[in-house]
């Protein structure tokens, strides 16, 4: 082979490796973006062009921060561009936010300012951007198990798309610490546990769960309901809804119109006596008047920190306090507030540890029983270094020794079971301290006594 075809095959090669890398490092950027920001707009609309203004400005200034969210500005004249990216016809300006799987997570029509735009990208980067989670416990030795995991990756892996925006957790219970974080304490397997976007827990299931069944878990999360101050369209179970008027803000609260708000709550039974209005659910009935701090709940008055208001002739309530009554988690960030389904737990914050070793955490044997349920009035430490456990339903007594690798527990019969530990307890500054490895041990003696 001449010297000018080994050049030139040397020349070729490294010519194919450059841009190899070029794309490799040009796919690497894109799979990086924990989000997108699109900016929809027209040329020849007035308000775009005080947006766009704005919008390059923003963009120049946070080049910095803005390394990990995609900007993307979208003329909507390139209508199959638009059309794929989610625009159907929003109007213009028009401002959308999705998270690292594409999914929509926030939205805006009209003119954004900067610090409007500010609270877009921290919405991508000071969050996971889950509105929920649906956590699968289970055990590698269970036989249900067995047959329940199969399910459960086919379905979120035929679920994609679907669960852009909720998070399926898979959960080894052999990792206790773990487990325990998640709020499983001993409720067997396989164990289904769902989470709203706050932690709350709004459903729960035990044994195999089918296809269908898992898909009702998913729209439980999905079915929250979205309304944003100064729009009549709100979204309610992933559909796009017309409310007869805005929300607005009143002492920073979002305040939605009555009507849509008991439609979103599943309450039917309403009715207006002059300005007294009433409202009834199962066995809850509330009744209030327009503008007063009473409100009656079930007959018995009670001080409203955010009374009903009038406006535009229509009443109008504060919508995450009335969720709430009603049982409904709420969430109002002071520009939209956000309904999901009734909570039927809530997770306690899972405590810190107190010190740490080479090998393990130690924690608040007391901290871990408050998490386990127990109100602190629900024991108390006796003189014998015990921990008496009642809470006037059940009874027990843990027999403490500082160094020791035993837990006795003591019942009301006088029955003693010993319990051994891996880690021995310690005792400092007057805490009773238990390891990691150890807490769930607590945590359920703790949730025995509370049941």
């Amino acid at each position: 082979m001449s010297k000018i075809k080994v050049f030139k095959f040397i020349f070729s090669y490294v010519a194919v490796l450059l841009v190899f890398n070029m794309l490799s490092v040009m796919v690497h950027a894109e799979d990086n973006y924990l989000g997108t920001i699109e900016y929809f707009y027209h040329p020849d609309c007035s308000y775009c062009i005080g947006q766009s203004e704005v919008w390059n400005k923003w963009q120049e200034e946070n080049k910095d921060r803005l390394k990990l969210v995609k900007l993307e500005k979208i003329n909507i004249q390139n209508a199959a561009e638009a059309s794929k990216r989610g625009y159907t016809n929003q109007g213009t300006p028009y401002i959308q936010v999705k998270n690292s799987k594409g999914a929509v997570i926030d939205k805006a029509y009209g003119d954004q300012t900067k610090e409007q735009l500010d609270r877009f990208a921290d919405k991508i980067l000071g969050e996971d951007n889950y509105i929920g989670a649906i956590e699968y416990f289970y055990h590698p030795d269970c036989s249900f198990c067995k047959e329940q995991t199969p399910i459960w990756d086919k379905w979120a892996e035929e679920n994609k798309d679907k669960l852009k925006t909720v998070k399926p957790e898979k959960i080894n219970i052999q990792n206790t610490v773990e487990a325990l974080k998640h709020g499983y304490i001993n409720q067997g397997t396989p164990y289904i546990q769902v989470k709203n976007r706050k932690g709350d827990v709004i459903d729960e299931a035990s044994g195999v769960q089918t296809n269908e069944q898992l898909n009702g878990f998913a729209d439980k999360i999905l079915s929250e309901t979205i309304f944003t101050v100064s729009e009549k369209e709100y979204y309610s179970n992933q559909k796009e809804q017309l409310s007869d008027d805005a929300p607005f803000l009143e002492k920073g609260k979002v305040y939605v119109h009555a009507r849509s708000l008991v439609k979103v709550l599943g309450i039917e039974d309403l009715s207006f006596k002059g300005e007294i209005l009433s409202v009834k659910k199962g066995k809850l009935s509330l009744e209030f008047k327009i503008n007063s701090p009473i409100i009656k709940i079930n007959g018995k008055e009670e001080e409203l920190d955010f009374p009903a208001v009038l406006k535009n002739n229509r009443t109008f309530l504060c919508a995450d306090y009335f969720a709430e009554i009603f049982g409904y988690s709420a969430y109002d960030d002071g520009e939209s507030v956000i309904i999901g389904s009734r909570v039927i737990g809530k997770m306690p914050e899972f405590p810190e540890p107190v010190e740490s070793d080479v090998d393990n955490d130690y924690y608040d044997l007391n901290e871990i029983l408050i998490y386990a349920g127990l109100n602190s009035q629900d024991f108390y430490f006796e003189k014998d270094n015990s921990i008496v456990l009642n809470n006037s339903r059940k009874y027990a007594k843990i027999l403490l020794k500082d160094g020791s690798n035993n837990i006795i527990i003591e019942d009301v019969k006088g029955n003693f079971i010993d319990n051994k530990i891996k880690k021995p307890l310690v005792k400092k500054d007057g805490k009773w301290l238990v390891s990691d490895t150890d807490i769930i041990i607590i945590a359920q003696i703790g949730a025995a006594v509370k049941d």
